[in-house]
């Protein structure tokens, strides 16, 4: 993300991301089945939710396509 200046936040980034979705393997009847991963970049927040969770400020992502 182009938002994230330095390797350090870029980084930072990359664990948040690592640390949720392995937080959604250890766990996913806690979320819904269609489980999406929502990335918003103007407030640089990552979360995992139901589609019709987010708005038009989320890039969304089927957290199934993101799984071997």
């Amino acid at each position: 993300m182009t938002d994230y200046s330095t390797c350090k936040e870029r980084d930072a980034f990359d664990q948040t991301i690592y640390d949720l979705v392995n937080e959604y393997l250890q766990d996913s009847s806690f979320y819904p089945d269609n489980a999406y991963l929502a990335i918003n970049t103007a407030l640089k927040e990552i979360e995992i939710g139901a589609l019709q969770e987010f708005d038009a400020n989320w890039k969304m992502y089927p957290i199934e396509e993101l799984l071997r």
